[in-house]
């Protein structure tokens, strides 16, 4: 569903492991795709994966470091303006 110049991104959803034949012959709402759970799968393009091995995991490992930063950022700054909001500013 969307592509940056690194990674391609899917939607996808999982059905529960504890969808049973009983779930789905009595129409439960368990055995229904529209009340799965959402995720997204991401894969880094072929072209920027090339070489792969030690490649590959420094392009992992500075993924990982860059994410871990920005949440970082946004967890600060998220309780600096509930913070503000608190005071009324």
């Amino acid at each position: 569903f969307a592509e940056g110049s690194m990674r391609v991104c899917w939607h996808c959803k999982k059905m529960s492991s504890r969808c049973t034949l009983r779930h789905k012959t009595t129409g439960s709402k368990h055995a229904e795709w529209r009340y799965q759970r959402n995720y997204v799968l991401k894969t880094y393009k072929p072209e920027k994966a090339r070489g792969g091995g030690d490649r590959l995991r420094q392009m992992l490992e500075t993924d990982v470091v860059t994410q871990a930063e920005a949440k970082a950022l946004a967890t600060a700054y998220n309780a600096k303006l509930s913070k503000l909001l608190a005071e009324g500013r």
